[in-house]
């Protein structure tokens, strides 16, 4: 699987050429990673073409155990995420101001660990951070 790149912000990753500046492509575990974390960052009703996909925080910051509902959604988002097995370790923490820490390794259906450290997501203006 091939995608272009993005980079911290989410925005498209560029590379300076001679001349101008080049798209940069990303595939395997990267490609993967990429993915899951674009859908963690999703708010449920964001993307105008389809507003049935994306996580539900709002009905999560709702919810009486908000931190165990989020974290069950999150895991359902990325073993849910086309190219991933399964999920080896993942660890979710909620900060004081309203957003969260999201970590994971995963398995990819060739095998392949797709993993990420560590990536904030924004909960105050429902916008990732």
């Amino acid at each position: 699987m091939r995608a272009l790149a993005l980079d911290a912000d989410g925005d498209l990753a560029l590379t300076s050429v001679r001349g101008g500046l080049r798209l940069t492509l990303v595939e395997g575990p990267e490609a993967i990673a990429q993915r899951i974390r674009g859908r963690i960052r999703l708010w449920l009703g964001d993307w105008f073409l389809d507003t049935s996909i994306g996580v539900p925080y709002l009905q999560i910051l709702g919810q009486k155990n908000a931190a165990a509902f989020a974290e069950a959604t999150l895991r359902r988002v990325i073993l849910t995420t086309p190219g991933v097995a399964g999920l080896d370790t993942f660890s979710f923490a909620l900060t004081a101001d309203r957003s969260a820490t999201v970590a994971f390794r995963a398995r990819s259906t060739d095998g392949a660990v797709v993993e990420d450290g560590g990536f904030r997501v924004g909960t105050t203006t429902g916008a990732t951070q």
